[in-house]
């Protein structure tokens, strides 16, 4: 019995470390914190920066078709802070170019980070330490588990265009990088 409810402990404690938290600052405003899916942003109070964003985004529909035939079995880590207003801008347009490309939600990995001081950018998974996250949004691109690249913050010259030349395998330079080259 004993080792039963140390099992069932430990199996919540691990669901727990991978589940979206919503957490608060100390001013009191909200924040999410961990794998999250688009409709945690599509409910207060994130909606009301979201559904604007979402709405407005356009996408360049000539690169839907390229685009689509390129990013099948690739999976993509998004890591954002829901109170940061670079992913507040820019994750509404990755999500509805994901959408338009009828990405697989199961390919998806949405990854709130903290935006507390003393846990800054981090997540509860160890993946943005892992992916030595430095700047939200990023979108990196995996195949076969390996980072293939990523674009960090904003796009180069669109969400669109750096992700077709990042599964084109062209050459790309996130920013940011110190050997980035204008």
């Amino acid at each position: 019995m004993k080792n039963l409810i140390l099992t069932s402990f430990t199996l919540l404690f691990i669901y727990n470390l991978n589940a979206q938290t919503e957490l608060q600052f100390k001013s009191g405003a909200p924040f999410l914190l961990g794998e999250i899916a688009q409709e945690h942003l599509e409910e207060p109070p994130y909606k009301n920066w979201f559904a604007p964003n979402f709405e407005k985004a356009t996408i360049d529909q000539n690169l839907i078709t390229p685009l689509a035939e390129k990013i099948t079995h690739k999976k993509i880590l998004l890591f954002m802070g829901t109170w940061c207003g670079d992913s507040k801008r820019e994750v509404p347009t990755i999500l509805k170019l994901l959408q338009q490309l009828n990405f697989p939600n199961n390919q998806l990995e949405i990854i709130a980070v903290d935006g507390r001081k003393e846990f800054y950018k981090t997540s509860p998974d160890g993946k943005a330490t892992t992916f030595n996250l430095k700047r939200v949004p990023t979108l990196i691109v995996l195949e076969n588990n390996k980072e293939l690249n990523r674009i960090v913050e904003t796009p180069i010259i669109s969400w669109e265009a750096d992700l077709l030349a990042i599964l084109n395998q062209q050459k790309y330079v996130p920013n940011y990088t110190t050997n980035r080259i204008e």
